[in-house]
């Protein structure tokens, strides 16, 4: 993905009451944000006739993004480098088995963190089915995420951690008169 610039235009208005005295302030401004280069390359080989095999790394350089408002920039995110491995392994014309590992990286690190510069991952891990028959498919998945990380602070531990489940289920119907 090639570098990109956002911007963007603001105006609210803040009001409160206090006392029976209400007060009112308008702020507007403006602030843009520079995204870097960022992508991802693979390979995918198939093994055998029904057996593939796929990786892919993917660069995120975040922490080169650039964030302006008011006449300061800042560096507010951090870098990444994210793997995705996975298999797919068809059996059967009409099954198909799959499953994978990935890491999902934030664009924060901890408070304290020991290693500082590096940000909060999340481990997913997933496993599906496919089917087909004739023009349909069916497409089902499991996906469970983990992110654990601590925030240490000078008189306080956060501990932080989410566990979450996912599954879904696509279904396709191939149009093969618009070949």
């Amino acid at each position: 993905k090639p570098p990109i610039s956002i911007t963007r235009d603001y105006k609210y208005t803040y009001q409160n009451e206090l006392n029976g005295v209400s007060n009112s302030i308008s702020i507007s401004g403006s602030d843009k944000i520079k995204l870097p280069w960022r992508g991802t390359f693979g390979l995918s080989v198939s093994v055998t006739d029904d057996l593939r095999g796929v990786i892919e790394y993917e660069l995120r350089p975040m922490g080169n993004a650039n964030y302006l408002i008011g006449g300061v920039t800042t560096n507010p995110w951090k870098s990444s480098h994210i793997l995705h491995i996975g298999a797919e392994f068809a059996p059967l014309d009409w099954l198909t088995f799959r499953g994978g590992y990935s890491d999902k990286a934030e664009v924060f690190e901890e408070e304290g963190n020991p290693f500082q510069g590096d940000p909060v991952y999340t481990t997913i891990i997933s496993g599906g089915l496919g089917f087909s028959w004739e023009n349909f498919k069916l497409n089902i998945t499991y996906e469970y995420f983990n992110v654990k990380y601590d925030d240490l602070l000078q008189d306080a531990v956060f501990l932080n951690s989410a566990k979450n489940s996912y599954l879904t289920a696509e279904i396709a119907y191939n149009l093969s008169w618009l070949k």
